[in-house]
């Protein structure tokens, strides 16, 4: 069994902004930033809050590699005629416009 501090409430930000921000730390992802933190330190909570605080790290963020996984492949709607098969969604809300709209609408005749 290996010892960690049992880290305050006050302490903690400072071991997550220097687990991400300090010019060793490199930005890493969620896994490895836990692993590093968990080496040494301990408090309640301390996955949830590692994985909030990587995940609103803008560095982190723009740095991250794409998923590994492919994303899935567009199916071919095949259809005979017209209004055969029809798809809509709406969006928003959006910024009041100024004819006072915030949503938009969108049909597609497949």
């Amino acid at each position: 069994m290996r010892l960690r501090l049992c880290l305050p409430p006050g302490q903690r930000s400072e071991v997550l902004k220097a687990s991400q921000y300090s010019m060793m730390s490199g930005h890493l992802g969620t896994r490895s930033t836990l692993s590093r933190i968990e080496e040494k330190y301990y408090w309640p909570g301390l996955k949830q809050r590692v994985v909030s605080y990587v995940h609103v790290c803008t560095l982190y963020q723009a740095r991250k590699s794409p998923p590994r996984e492919p994303q899935g492949y567009m199916e071919i709607i095949k259809v005979e005629r017209p209004f055969e098969q029809v798809g809509m969604d709406i969006l928003g809300p959006f910024p009041m416009t100024a004819g006072e709209n915030r949503n938009i609408i969108v049909a597609v005749d497949y």
